[in-house]
């Protein structure tokens, strides 16, 4: 199915949100909004939340699984980062239609740490926290363990700036973190690229094996590995100080540099996983 399919989104006359017209390149679900939220003010110490969805073009129901994402993202696309982690049996390449890899090193080892595709697929980590006594958490339980984050204050806020360099192929990623109140020794931050309106095969009980499927922040790879690096060298962030990293990494040669979106988290390294804040911001802005 090569049919561009044209969404209208009705824009929320929100303080600071852009809300866009999205066409589609290739085959999306017509009952799925897809809203632009590039750059969309928040006021300070607002709570993030990363949905980490562990998905794979061979599971039939992961489609399903992605338009409530999508949906529960659209709700709240100022405060809800979805990531796409294709790993696990059902993101292995297989025969002449699935033999793209999507795997990689970051998504096989949180899925090993957190052991998410080892209880089936699809399934999620909203913020790595747990709720009612579970961290992996099937699809039916992703609203309310979002909603229950949502209106938390956040310690800290976090801001990305991003460059490309069109020559080397590399993304340049400056994370500022302010914090308000004093931090923790093992906040760690991490920084991680994903790809949107990446076109592969899918296959969905509904339609069948779909060509032309647009996959959506997908995982690619890790600015400073699985788990990142301490936000306070060698100490403890304070409230009142500002701390940043920049980072770099070379794109391959298949990851279109105008889809890619650049998330930076800081999270409690080895101790709870939790994640404590979040930002995403696209390496090309939308204007």
């Amino acid at each position: 199915m090569n049919t561009s399919i044209k969404i209208i989104v009705v824009c929320l006359l929100t303080i600071g949100m852009a809300c866009d017209e999205i066409e589609s390149p290739a085959y999306r679900d017509q009952e799925v909004q897809w809203i632009s939220c590039d750059d969309a003010q928040t006021p300070p110490r607002t709570q993030k939340v990363i949905l980490e969805e562990f998905t794979g073009f061979q599971c039939s129901t992961c489609p399903e699984a992605t338009e409530l994402a999508v949906n529960i993202r659209n709700a709240d696309c100022s405060q809800v980062i979805l990531i796409a982690v294709h790993a696990g049996s059902f993101a292995k390449p297989r025969g002449s239609k699935f033999s793209y890899e999507f795997r990689t090193p970051e998504g096989d080892e949180l899925d090993e740490t957190f052991q998410v595709t080892a209880a089936s697929t699809p399934n999620a980590l909203v913020n790595r926290q747990s709720f009612n006594d579970k961290t992996v958490l099937g699809k039916g339980d992703w609203s309310s363990a979002v909603a229950a984050l949502l209106e938390r204050e956040a310690p800290l806020d976090i801001s990305i700036a991003t460059s490309y360099d069109e020559e080397s192929r590399e993304v340049t990623a400056n994370v500022q973190m302010e914090y308000y109140v004093d931090g923790l020794e093992d906040h760690y931050v991490t920084v991680y690229l994903l790809e949107n309106e990446f076109v592969q095969w899918q296959k969905d009980r509904r339609v069948g094996d779909i060509e032309d499927y647009v996959h959506e922040h997908v995982l690619r790879t890790s600015f400073n590995g699985t788990w990142g690096d301490p936000v306070a060298e060698g100490g403890t962030p304070l409230a009142g100080q500002t701390y940043s990293t920049e980072l770099t990494v070379a794109l391959a040669d298949d990851w279109t540099p105008e889809h890619l979106e650049v998330v930076a988290f800081v999270h409690r390294y080895q101790t709870t996983n939790e994640i404590v804040q979040a930002q995403s911001r696209l390496v090309f802005q939308k204007n």
